[in-house]
């Protein structure tokens, strides 16, 4: 399960730095249909399975905002302040 959430994380920041939230919705499909299809062919209780998918749905998540989160913090950053106009 831990697995499943470190790359849950790592996947949602990548997901983020470069595309919209829309993006998650198909990635959020696969990634709980692996997760069943391997917890079934490895048989695993269905709480345990209903547990994963929950850890790796909210890791995609929370992976998802940090990685908005440091695409803004980047373009802000890169922008530099704002001119104000010279007054004589």
């Amino acid at each position: 399960m831990i697995v499943f959430i470190a790359v849950g994380i790592l996947v949602g920041i990548v997901l983020g730095l470069r595309f919209k939230a829309l993006v998650l919705f198909p990635t959020l499909l696969v990634a709980v249909g692996m997760v069943v299809i391997i917890g079934i062919a490895e048989g695993h209780h269905l709480s345990t399975i209903l547990l994963t998918v929950f850890g790796l749905v909210v890791s995609l998540q929370i992976g998802y905002v940090a990685g908005c989160v440091c695409r803004y913090a980047s373009t802000v950053t890169h922008q530099g302040p704002t001119a104000e106009p010279v007054r004589y």
